[in-house]
C-alpha cells in the first residue's frame, strides 16, 4: 500500500474503499494504459480554510477491489432490472424530476 497521508479528516476507510478510484484504476488496466499492479491512485483534498492547504492521500487497488466493485455493480444491475428503487433524500430533491414518484 502506498503511502496515504492522514491529517485532513479524510478517513482511511474513504481511500480505501472509494469505488469511483477502483473504477478508474480497473479502467486504466482494461485500456491498457497501466498495469493494474502499477496503478496508483490520488484524492486530492482541498482544504476550505482561512489557508487553504492541499492534501494528497495516495492508494492502490487489487483484486479483492476489483470483486466488491463487480458484486456492486451486479447487485444494482440486479435491482435495477427488479425495479427495485430505493429513495436518497437530501439537497437534489428540490429539482428532481422523480421527486413526485419518489416521495409517493
Amino acid at each position: 500500500m502506498a503511502e496515504v497521508r492522514r491529517d485532513v479528516g479524510v478517513p482511511d476507510l474513504q481511500v480505501e474503499m472509494s469505488l469511483q478510484l477502483s473504477v478508474y484504476s480497473y479502467a486504466a488496466s482494461m485500456n491498457g494504459l497501466a498495469d493494474q499492479d502499477d496503478v496508483r491512485l490520488r484524492f486530492d483534498v482541498l482544504t476550505k480554510t482561512k489557508q487553504p492547504e492541499l492534501h494528497r492521500y495516495w492508494t492502490t487497488r487489487d483484486r479483492a477491489a476489483n470483486v466488491r466493485l463487480f458484486r456492486l455493480a451486479a447487485e444494482v444491475l440486479r435491482a435495477i432490472e427488479a425495479r427495485v428503487f430505493h429513495p436518497v433524500v437530501g439537497w437534489h430533491c428540490k429539482e428532481c424530476p422523480f421527486r413526485s414518484k419518489c416521495w409517493a
